[in-house]
């Protein structure tokens, strides 16, 4: 009886080593991925904090960014209409328009949306609740 407690000891022991190594290897690649991206982008990086105007070149890496939402959810409307004053309210987009089509078809229920100027190349679009920013998304139409 006293090995078989020994070996279960030794098995719980085993199992939680093995169980640390694969979470802390998760949050290892998780770091080693957000400090490349901040090293690679670092312009990018600056314009996500601080907000700014648009540049192009913010394109490829908005798109990349698994963590974009960030940059507006919990921000009131006018937090996020001052940290980027390009942004261009939902409603402006005509019937016909995928935009206009998008727009009509989430409004309401404290649902509001604002689009990354009409130029920008990119149609992005910040999904606001009640006032608060929620989401940060790339619409294709």
């Amino acid at each position: 009886m006293k090995i078989q407690t020994v070996l279960l000891y030794i098995g719980i022991v085993l199992a939680g080593f093995i169980f640390t190594l694969v979470i802390s290897d998760r949050f290892r690649n998780a770091i080693i991925h957000e400090v490349k991206f901040r090293i690679i982008y670092t312009e990018y990086s600056d314009w996500k904090k601080n907000g700014g105007p648009w540049k192009m070149d913010y394109g490829e890496p908005l798109l990349q960014d698994t963590k974009r939402d960030l940059m507006v959810k919990g921000l009131l409307e006018s937090e996020i209409k001052s940290k980027f004053p390009f942004l261009v309210p939902g409603g402006k987009f005509g019937e016909g328009t995928y935009k206009g089509d998008y727009y009509r078809a989430i409004r309401g229920n404290g649902v509001k949306i604002l689009w990354f100027s009409a130029s920008d190349g990119f149609d992005w679009v910040i999904k606001l609740k009640d006032g608060v920013g929620e989401s940060l998304d790339l619409i294709k139409g």
